[in-house]
């Protein structure tokens, strides 16, 4: 019996090598120069790299990049005999932000590559360690957190002659974490308007409660300095769905404005029916309980 199952291995073995003989296998190798021009607006940013292939196929070093346009490309080594082909690529990459944190995002920057033909018998690989080569990244205001750099293997179907056609091969993928650099210093520079709006509201509980429309012209400046605040972060952003961080913190600051408007109006009109009540002991229970409610959804926003 085992004489047998000896006999069977050393058949099969010989099978299986010529199955995978026609993989292609290309190693490539990335190592990023620069990055600049970043566009939360586009969802875009510039890159210059260098892109080196091994191979054993010359006819399957062609690949296309999935996520952006290749701006300039110069060939370094296209050299046949060594089976090497070296690349210094400028491109405009399109990546998918993550707006939700805004300001105090963090984003990924990716390199999507693959075959230019539907080659089936080609496999890219890359090799985390031997592509974390990235040296300096000119990219103001963010710093690098991490390089990672996978292959993963795509499946497609495209319909040729009324029937379809399956193809297997794989892409690469060679990814760049970057986060805001100085985030909470930026998040400060941004959140300082709604601050201001609050604070300036605020000054209407030092003035007397018949000084109805002091108040009022102080809660519409606080109206025009959120309102303000909201053109801005829609200018630098694109229109998405969600709410970002500080569009829910300009909202909670509109919200307690028009909260304090109202609360002027109501102590206006019931201080002349109620001329006894202390209406400083109210003024300040207002402005503790709106002031801890404030700063609590800030904390609950910002963990």
């Amino acid at each position: 019996m085992k004489i047998l199952k000896l006999l069977l291995l050393f058949l099969f073995v010989p099978i299986s090598t010529t199955f995978c003989q026609y993989v292609d296998s290309v190693n490539c190798f990335i190592q990023v120069q620069d990055l600049w021009d970043l566009d939360l607006n586009r969802a875009t940013i510039k890159a210059d790299f260098y892109l080196t292939l091994e191979y054993k196929n010359p006819e399957n070093k062609e690949l296309s990049l999935l996520n952006g346009t290749i701006i300039k490309a110069d060939t370094l080594i296209d050299n046949d005999s060594l089976n090497i082909l070296a690349l210094r690529i400028s491109a405009e990459l399109r990546t998918h932000f993550d707006y939700y944190r805004f300001p105090l995002d963090s984003q990924k920057i990716t390199i999507e590559i693959e075959p230019y033909q539907y080659i089936e018998d080609l496999v890219l690989i890359i090799v985390p360690n031997q592509n974390i080569l990235v040296n300096k990244i000119h990219l103001n205001g963010w710093i690098v957190t991490g390089i990672k750099g996978l292959s993963k293997i795509n499946d497609y179907k495209i319909i040729e002659n009324n029937a379809p056609s399956e193809y297997k091969y794989s892409s690469l993928l060679f990814e760049i974490s970057i986060l805001r650099e100085n985030r909470f210093k930026y998040f400060l520079k941004t959140f300082l308007p709604s601050l201001i709006s609050i604070l300036i509201i605020y000054i209407g509980f030092i003035l007397h409660s018949d000084q109805f429309y002091m108040r009022i012209n102080l809660a519409l400046g606080s109206l025009f300095v959120i309102i303000s605040n909201f053109i801005v972060t829609q200018r630098s952003l694109p229109n998405v769905s969600e709410f970002t961080l500080i569009e829910k913190i300009n909202l909670v600051s509109l919200i307690i404005v028009l909260i304090t408007i109202l609360f002027f109006a109501i102590t206006h009109r019931l201080k002349n029916k109620f001329p006894t009540l202390n209406w400083k002991f109210f003024n300040r229970c207002y402005l503790v309980i709106t002031t801890i409610i404030y700063f609590g959804i800030l904390v609950i926003l910002l963990a």
